[in-house]
């Protein structure tokens, strides 16, 4: 290894509160998270609770340590002793180079000066760990030691690894802040609700899309995703009653969460299980709606739960006076209009009654037969059978043979794939651009049960 490659090596770890000095910024930039507890690695996942963590967690039992990489603006931040610590490190690379005696004299200055000091750090981490919610630095995942703050450029693969639930819960919730802030607050939070969401973000999808063949993405596939952490939503909304945190519906969204329960346990029997509905490394409790992973609270969530359910819904506006006084139209478009378009709905037959109430629980004791055959839907992966060609939709009887391609079998494809499946210009069926362009034939056939099911 050279000697310039070698000096550019991170040095240390070194703990912050030693190799730092009191002239360093109070908000520095880390690379490379890494996290441990107990000195075993740990991650974002197992660290952050909405309230108290439990006894059981090891969080509670030790300390929770963090590491990373920081790049010295100024040799300033080092204190004396971290000055000397780098000195005599730098010293003992130089050392196992055999370079002393060519590269005696050579000072932190002059490495300074010539490639800048990267050094690892070790801190014990303080507070809540803040992503996308950070004022001022709304883009930033935010860790805390004990003097100062960190925002978290990138991650150690371990790490990563055990932090993904965190990153995507606080991507979603950002997200519905997002959908409401489109919305312009005009729908009131009684009719936010799943559909709701769903609705407001393939609008927003099909807003921000580019290319000729943007990729379809059906309701079945959103409602996937909420489901994933519609239990983590919940808690959120449950933890406490300041009104910046209550977004949405938390009695249907409790309903929502009791369906996704069903759902992913009748996913999880199917002969070919794809996890419908879990977070990573999730597991599956029949019929049971267990907060307790997200913390201890005060009363316990069950009593959070039945308070929650116990709460009379507020009425909205009649159709009437609603469709006067704001842009907002049903949230329950025909099964025609929302299939073809987002952004075109019609209003429901029922609005035009003034004693009508947005909120009804009619259909609530039907959701739960959708979902789990939008869970059956997407439990399995489409492929052949051995020595055929032919895929038959475990729904219906629509079938697609890739020898005998019926007239708009075709339709959700680009010109160049349609004319590769039609012209045989394929030899295997595992070729990336015939995988490719059957999966897109699926999932727009897919997509026609999943809006009648939405």
């Amino acid at each position: 290894m050279s000697l310039y490659k070698y000096l550019q090596e991170p040095f240390g770890p070194y703990p912050e509160n030693v190799i730092l000095s009191s002239h360093c910024k109070k908000r520095l930039n880390l690379k490379s998270l890494r996290m441990e507890c107990g000195a075993s690695p740990i991650g974002l996942d197992e660290t952050e609770f909405i309230a108290a963590a439990p006894k059981s967690s090891r969080i509670v039992r030790g300390i929770t340590k963090f590491y990373g990489i920081i790049e010295l603006d100024s040799l300033e931040w080092l204190s004396p002793r971290g000055e000397d610590y780098l000195q005599r490190e730098l010293h003992r690379r130089l050392v196992d180079l055999d370079r002393d005696r060519r590269s005696k004299g050579f000072t932190l200055n002059d490495l300074y000066r010539v490639s800048g000091i990267r050094m690892w750090i070790q801190c014990n981490k303080r507070m809540h760990t803040r992503f996308l919610t950070s004022n001022g630095f709304e883009t930033s995942l935010v860790i805390n030691s004990e003097n100062r703050l960190y925002n978290v450029l990138s991650f150690d693969a371990a790490t990563f690894r055990r932090s993904r639930n965190f990153l995507t819960r606080w991507r979603l919730w950002v997200l519905i802040e997002k959908l409401i802030q489109d919305d312009h607050m005009q729908t009131p939070i009684e009719e936010r609700t799943i559909d709701w969401l769903v609705d407001q973000y393939l609008v927003r999808l099909r807003k921000h899309s580019f290319g000729r063949f943007p990729r379809h993405v059906c309701r079945a596939e959103v409602i996937g995703i909420f489901a994933a952490h519609a239990d983590w939503i919940l808690a959120q909304h449950l933890a406490t009653t300041a009104k910046t945190v209550q977004k949405l519906n938390v009695q249907k969204w409790i309903s929502f969460c009791m369906e996704v329960q069903s759902a992913r346990y009748s996913a999880s029997q199917e002969p070919v299980s794809l996890g419908w509905g879990l977070p990573e490394n999730g597991t599956i409790e029949e019929g049971i709606l267990n907060l307790s992973r997200f913390g201890t609270i005060g009363g316990g969530w069950d009593k959070k739960i039945t308070s929650a359910l116990k709460k009379r819904p507020k009425k909205t506006q009649s159709g009437k006076s609603r469709a006067s006084s704001t842009k907002t139209v049903n949230r329950h478009p025909s099964t025609t209009s929302r299939y073809k378009s987002t952004t075109q709905f019609v209003y429901d037959s029922d609005f035009s009654e003034v004693s009508t109430s947005s909120y009804s629980e009619s259909s609530d004791e039907d959701l739960i037969k959708d979902l789990l055959k939008t869970a059956k839907i997407y439990s399995h992966r489409p492929g052949f059978r051995s020595g055929y060609f032919e895929w038959q939709c475990p729904v219906c009887d629509y079938s697609i043979d890739l020898l005998n391609l019926k007239e708009g079998d075709t339709k959700a494809l680009s010109s160049t794939n349609d004319q590769t499946l039609r012209g045989r210009k394929w030899k295997f069926l595992n070729d990336e651009q015939v995988q490719t362009a059957f999966f897109d034939i699926v999932q727009d056939h897919l997509a026609v049960h999943a809006s009648l099911v939405a």
